[in-house]
């Protein structure tokens, strides 16, 4: 296993993720996390870099989704946070194209819980994905911290899983016959977004939500 590089001045950030931008260091099509970051910080990448670390995501989100994103040069802490077997939980709110039936929300819920197969999309086969707690009920007051747009005919869930395969949320949706057309994740480990921040903005973690991460650890 390759040893991980532990920085000399570790540092955590929360980025409000934008639609549109892509979680990888270089793209030749979109603008990336690090370059809003850099834009809207005024910080250098190579504040946070050198001695065989540099500012990376703990995990990712896909260009058409939004919300909270993990900054960080403290390899240790990111690969922690993204090994599945360490079940870390995140929470995200999806609007659905098609509204769905009361009937139809209970039988959804009950076979994400239990386990299904994810259709397969690009370089991906069928995969297994277990326990997805959907929340068809939840506080009308995350749709108005989190600006979600939500229409009359549109029906919108928080969604709740420890796993991070590709397109998770966007396939199992596809599964039940339906499309994704807004999707934010709004909390992991139980460090939730700062609705003050704007898209694209960051700002570092407060000691209490470093905190509540590092509970993770012990």
């Amino acid at each position: 296993m390759r040893k991980r590089k532990i920085p000399e001045k570790p540092v955590y950030f929360m980025m409000n993720k934008k639609r549109g931008s892509v979680c990888s260091a270089v793209s030749s099509r979109r603008k990336t996390i690090f370059e809003d970051f850099v834009e809207n910080t005024g910080f250098s990448l190579e504040e946070f870099s050198g001695g065989g670390v540099k500012l990376h995501s703990a995990g990712r989100l896909d260009a058409e989704s939004e919300g909270l994103i993990l900054l960080t040069n403290d390899g240790l802490f990111s690969n922690y946070l993204t090994r599945p077997e360490n079940h870390i939980q995140k929470k995200y709110i999806a609007v659905l194209e098609k509204d769905i039936s009361p009937l139809a929300k209970k039988e959804f819920s009950k076979r994400a819980e239990n386990g299904v197969f994810l259709p397969p999309e690009k370089k991906f086969g069928e995969q297994f994905c277990s326990c997805i707690i959907l929340d068809w009920d939840f506080s009308s007051e995350l749709i108005k911290k989190y600006s979600v747009p939500v229409k009359k005919n549109n029906s919108s869930c928080l969604i709740t899983l420890e796993e991070g395969k590709f397109h998770e949320i966007r396939r199992l949706f596809a599964l039940f016959e339906n499309s994704v057309i807004f999707l934010k994740r709004i909390s992991a480990a139980n460090v939730f977004l700062d609705e003050k921040l704007l898209p694209g903005h960051c700002r570092t973690l407060l000691k209490e939500e470093l905190d509540i991460i590092n509970q993770h650890f012990f």
